[in-house]
């Protein structure tokens, strides 16, 4: 139980971690975007001109401080770089296009007043010189925020180049975990291949035991079902359920198909399979766990059972479970030495056992499954089948 929730946490914080560094990458890459935009519709462009008006301002305060009036060369340098701002700013944010407008509107009207010739160079010296400090002032906030930016995506790159060895190993143990488990798949698939062909080649030995393994795995599922176990819990009830009789394989013909009643020695021959079922699922080191199922399911809830006279809860509950399976099928099927009982008569004999032979808590599992359909289907089918039970491993 320990290593079932650990392996469930390492997969779940190994999920975790890798939509970490998915929603990382995905940040990395949406700012790089929005960056990439910003770069070629609003900082390269407004930078551009805004450096070329900060220099246009610049060299119109040169030519009139050292000529009293700018050159005419010098106005059309600044007309040019305002005409430029004008165009780029209804890409601008709101903001910064409120902060802009100020000064390109004081530009255009000192521009105005110099083509018309109604500006002395003392007049307009201080606009010209206010001018260019104002735009060597957004030059020089254009680049800082260009900086800011360039800055950001910088760390988000740096992380992202640490993270990605951590993305490749998530992605190497998320490969080798799937092929594991896909090759653990093919494993329990095969183990229950051949566990099926056993349990079939014994009840081929018997035209009046024909297909009972399976029908007592049915039952015993169905009821385990009943009774809340869980799936791995009600996928070993299964082999154990289908190999509960492989013992008899060791029993011989004449005793097994015995028309009549069995004496003493040949009763004890037949009582020895438990045990020889148990031996054989120990050989398998992922079956020895179920192996004491199996050696218990002719065990009686009042201890009268065998072979060891176990009592109540010291029977393991899928013995207890098989054992009823086991008991229902028996009762509802032909033997050489007698007819099949009714489904009713078998129910009958159940209840009138329950908490002698059998265990109530599974009685009651079982009259459930049967009041839903559960069991009982099945009951006089009796159809060669060796894969009719759909199992599945994970």
């Amino acid at each position: 139980m320990f290593l079932r929730v650990v392996r469930h946490l390492s997969v779940i914080v190994t999920f975790m971690l890798s939509v970490a560094v998915a929603l990382l990458v995905f940040f990395l890459v949406e700012e790089i975007t929005k960056f990439d935009e910003s770069l070629s519709q609003f900082y390269a462009p407004t930078i551009y001109a805004v450096r070329s008006f900060a220099e246009a301002s610049g060299n119109m305060e040169k030519s009139a401080a050292e000529r009293g009036l700018p050159e005419r060369i010098a106005v059309l340098h600044l007309k040019e770089a305002t005409e430029r701002l004008i165009t780029l700013s209804g890409k601008w944010h709101p903001e910064f296009r409120q902060h802009m407008e100020s000064m390109l509107q004081r530009a255009l009207s000192l521009i105005g007043k110099v083509e018309e010739g109604h500006a002395s160079g003392k007049d307009i010296f201080p606009e010209i010189s206010r001018l260019h400090r104002e735009a060597k002032e957004h030059e020089a906030m254009h680049e800082a925020e260009l900086k800011v930016a360039l800055q950001g995506i910088g760390e988000y790159a740096l992380l992202t180049k640490s993270i990605a060895p951590l993305l490749l190993v998530l992605g190497i143990l998320f490969s080798i975990r799937e092929a594991q488990m896909q090759r653990r798949r093919e494993r329990e698939h095969e183990k229950l291949s051949a566990i099926k062909a056993l349990a079939y080649a014994l009840d081929a030995r018997d035209p009046y035991t024909r297909g009972h393994s399976e029908r007592v795995a049915e039952y015993a599922v169905a009821i385990g079902g009943q009774m809340k176990l869980g799936k791995d819990m009600l996928d070993r009830l299964t082999i154990a359920a289908l190999m509960h009789d492989i013992g008899k394989l060791a029993v011989p013909d004449d005793i097994l198909r015995k028309p009549g009643k069995l004496s003493d020695e040949e009763f004890a021959a037949i009582k020895e399979h438990p045990a020889r079922s148990a031996r054989f699922l120990s050989c398998f080191e992922s079956l020895r766990d179920i192996a004491s199922w199996v050696a218990s399911h002719h065990e009686r809830y009042d201890g009268k059972g065998y072979p060891e006279g176990r009592i109540g809860k010291e029977i393991p509950l899928p013995s207890r479970i098989i054992a009823l399976a086991d008991s229902f099928d028996a009762m509802t099927s032909s033997r050489p030495y007698r007819p099949a009982m009714g489904v009713e008569q078998a129910i009958g004999e159940i209840e009138k056992n329950k908490n002698f032979q059998w265990d109530i808590d599974v009685v009651d599992a079982f009259m459930r499954c049967y009041t839903q359909g559960a069991i009982g289907t099945a009951v006089h089918s009796r159809e060669e089948k060796c894969n009719g039970l759909k199992i599945s491993f994970q």
